[in-house]
């Protein structure tokens, strides 16, 4: 069985150090059961990820591109990842 499931945003939207962030991830498709849990590693100073899905925060540290890794957990314990980054200015 092959899954689809895409994420929104595809793309998380720029940042800028200093002001308010925020973006709700959302995943559609099947094969995968609610509830789903979210789960994020790698993210920029001052910004979290809660476990419904919403990114936010005030980034701080350095500028640039960071890289980072957004799980998807449903309530079987299947998982699904995707690698992102983030433009922090």
């Amino acid at each position: 069985n092959q899954l689809a499931f895409i994420l929104t945003p595809s793309t998380p939207p720029d940042g800028y150090i200093g002001s308010s962030y925020s973006v709700l991830f959302t995943a559609s498709g099947s094969g995968f059961s609610p509830p789903f849990t979210w789960y994020a590693s790698g993210l920029p100073q001052g910004l979290n990820l809660s476990s419904n899905g919403l990114l936010s925060g005030t980034p701080s540290g350095f500028p640039g591109t960071y890289d980072f890794t957004l799980q998807l957990t449903d309530a079987t314990g299947r998982t699904v990842q995707w690698a992102l980054a983030i433009n922090i200015y």
